[in-house]
């Protein structure tokens, strides 16, 4: 009886901790101006030593968005050509939209 408990109670921290090491997230946001106008056509993206996210291009309105992303702490940055005009440490824990990112001149 104890060795099938037991058995039981690995097979579920064994699905657990599988589970959590596949999960991924998303992350979406917008990057505006001082006005409050969003800025398209900067390139946002995410990045941790052993990991840099495929850019997100910010649309018309301003709009980025990251999906299949796993938990954990990022740097969301912002581009524009090569020129960093955003950088902040994030932590992503499920999805979420992050704040909106006002860049000033």
């Amino acid at each position: 009886m104890r060795a099938t408990i037991f058995r039981i109670i690995m097979a579920l921290a064994i699905l657990l901790l599988t589970y959590q090491a596949t999960r991924a997230d998303s992350l979406q946001g917008v990057v505006v101006n001082e006005s409050g106008k969003g800025i398209p056509g900067l390139t946002v993206s995410l990045a941790r030593p052993d990991f840099r996210s495929a850019p997100s291009i910010t649309d018309s309105f301003g709009h980025y968005s990251f999906s299949n992303i796993r938990p954990g702490s990022y740097y969301l940055e912002v581009y524009w050509g090569s020129d960093v005009l955003y950088r902040k440490s994030i932590s992503i824990q499920g999805s979420q939209t992050a704040e909106e990112i006002k860049l000033r001149r």
